[in-house]
């Protein structure tokens, strides 16, 4: 876990778990417990491990959405708890009927994860790519510590065409 400053970027507060205990190096550490903390928890995992951003990233779609004009404030997505475009790949609402009519504020305060896939969709993964890029996203933060990871976007060149519309949801993979 990670807590930053909005304004500046600075990191306040890091956490990893699993964690160590710092004192068991003290005197020498067994075998056993170095075993044990070599192969997992002696790694910063806030800033050396890629996870999918879930829920945050649903910020980025909706600005994408409302600087590329495929949605202003006033659209409105009926949520019907299914996302049925893609024939292959229907995920479902949390709530589960879903939360009918929502425009783009009342998506984020309820985080319709319907709404945010059909709007990128309408974006396209081309305009989410670029403006997860102007967010930095998908790029090193250049904090001060060993181990830092580069998160993986997801762009055309990357994937197939079937794919591609997929992935241009609201939730683009292993970012940073």
């Amino acid at each position: 876990m990670v807590v930053m400053n909005v304004k500046t970027g600075e990191v306040l507060a890091m956490a990893s778990y699993p964690d160590y205990d710092p004192s068991k190096f003290t005197f020498g550490i067994d075998n056993d417990t170095w075993n044990m903390y070599k192969d997992s928890n002696m790694k910063n995992r806030a800033i050396s491990e890629i996870y999918p951003p879930g829920s945050i990233y649903k910020m980025v779609t909706a600005v994408t959405g409302l600087e590329t004009g495929a949605i202003d404030k006033n659209t409105k997505i009926n949520d019907v708890g299914r996302y049925t475009y893609y024939r292959d790949y229907q995920p479902k609402c949390w709530k589960s009927g879903g939360h009918g009519w929502l425009n783009v504020t009342h998506a984020i305060e309820h985080s319709c994860n319907y709404f945010f896939y059909e709007t990128g969709r309408r974006v396209g993964i081309d305009n989410l790519a670029r403006y997860t890029k102007h967010f930095g996203l998908g790029k090193k933060t250049g904090i001060e510590l060993l181990g830092e990871a580069t998160g993986k976007l997801n762009e055309r060149k990357e994937r197939s065409n079937l794919e591609s519309r997929r992935y241009n949801t609201s939730s683009n993979r292993s970012i940073k």
